[in-house]
């Protein structure tokens, strides 16, 4: 979930999505959030609302990035070791650990530069050195990584048009 702006200091920007990660996180058992723009004292007070569930954040700035999940407890119930949270790139990529009986879950979640490819490779590398064979863990990545797949898949507000395949090389990295 994008949220723009979870931890703005404005109430009136960042209530609504607040009430909606609030509603979604009685529903479903993950959310992941990007574009968080917070702080650990935002955060902490976060969690203060959230009683039912954990969640972990990784924090670029006010202004900037951030990203973090939150977990119904009840979920995390099926797990017997202690979840593990694991900043693989500051602000840009963390990873959730949970293990248990039935195996191993890693959620990584993602929020990749917008304006740096560089960065965006890095960002990349570093998931791949960091994550486990499948035979280990179920893996599963989700977030924002600002490039598309397909020439349809991005719409410019600008320009009127499609972005087009300016993303096919970073796609190809990705894909191997």
């Amino acid at each position: 979930m994008n949220t723009r702006v979870l931890f703005a200091r404005d109430f009136d920007k960042s209530s609504k999505r607040y009430n909606r990660v609030h509603n979604w996180s009685n529903k479903y058992n993950f959310i992941a959030v990007n574009e968080t723009h917070g702080t650990v004292n935002r955060a902490a007070a976060f969690d203060s609302d959230f009683k039912h569930c954990r969640s972990w954040w990784s924090h670029e700035s006010k202004q900037a990035g951030g990203l973090g999940i939150v977990v119904n407890k009840t979920f995390l119930q099926q797990f017997d070791m202690e979840p593990t949270w694991t900043i693989i790139h500051e602000a840009r990529c963390g990873r959730l650990r949970l293990e248990g009986k039935l195996g191993r879950l890693d959620f990584y979640v993602c929020y990749l530069n917008s304006s740096d490819v560089n960065c965006r490779k890095i960002t990349r590398d570093k998931i791949a050195c960091n994550m486990s064979s499948s035979t280990r863990s179920l893996s599963i990545i989700y977030g924002d990584s600002n490039f598309v797949n397909d020439p349809h898949d991005r719409w410019n507000t600008s320009s009127t048009g499609f972005s087009g395949n300016k993303d096919k090389v970073e796609n190809k990295q990705f894909e191997d």
